[in-house]
């Protein structure tokens, strides 16, 4: 059941739509949250105290959290994901974007707006190595060669680029990304440039 935390006395209709059999609820303390299986937080119409405590409080639950926020920016998804949340949207978001973020997490992936993600990707140094990381960075475990091919997935290059620029076979390419996979701890792209640039972000 997805449970929907907000201030808001209706519930949007286009996640009225997405989730016709999930139900609103007024706070995070809710029993009916804890049997939610994903959880989706609203920050309309909530202080900044409030937000930090109710945040918490969802993440508690230890369910797939997504942050609903009526001003999205850039920095704040950065700091929802490093606080433990799997997706960031407008609180008005369409509705086949609901339903794709839905999928996304039920799959055990994160979810974030395109600019985001193109800001995420920008993080990563283009043809740096990975010399300037601290000692002990997970990054630092891979092989000269699982380490070229996941700076290049976490810059938003597609396995056939990344196989065409090193010059591999893009059966190659997946070999070595889901040995690092493996290796990182990571479920997919996001996670990866996260991880990459220092972020902390650990899977579920």
């Amino acid at each position: 059941m997805q449970i929907l935390i907000s201030h808001r006395q209706s519930v949007p209709t286009p996640w009225r739509k997405a989730f016709p059999d999930g139900m609103k609820v007024n706070g995070p303390t809710q029993p009916q949250v804890a049997e939610s299986r994903i959880i989706w937080l609203d920050l309309s119409r909530l202080k900044v105290a409030q937000r930090q405590l109710w945040l918490q409080q969802a993440l508690d639950h230890q369910r797939p959290l997504v942050v609903m926020s009526p001003t999205p920016s850039d920095d704040e998804a950065l700091q929802m994901l490093k606080l433990g949340a799997r997706a960031y949207c407008h609180s008005l978001a369409a509705l086949n974007q609901l339903e794709q973020i839905a999928q996304v997490l039920s799959h055990g992936g994160f979810w974030v707006g395109t600019g985001f993600m193109q800001r995420l990707m920008g993080l990563v140094a283009s043809d740096e190595g990975p010399g300037s990381l601290p000692a002990g960075h997970p990054f630092l475990s891979l092989t000269g060669r699982e380490q070229s091919v996941a700076k290049a997935v976490a810059r938003g290059g597609s396995n056939r680029e990344i196989a065409q620029s090193l010059q591999i076979a893009e059966r190659t390419v997946k070999a070595h990304l889901s040995s690092a996979f493996i290796k990182l701890g990571v479920r997919d792209r996001v996670q990866l440039a996260l991880l990459i640039n220092s972020l902390a972000l650990q899977p579920a």
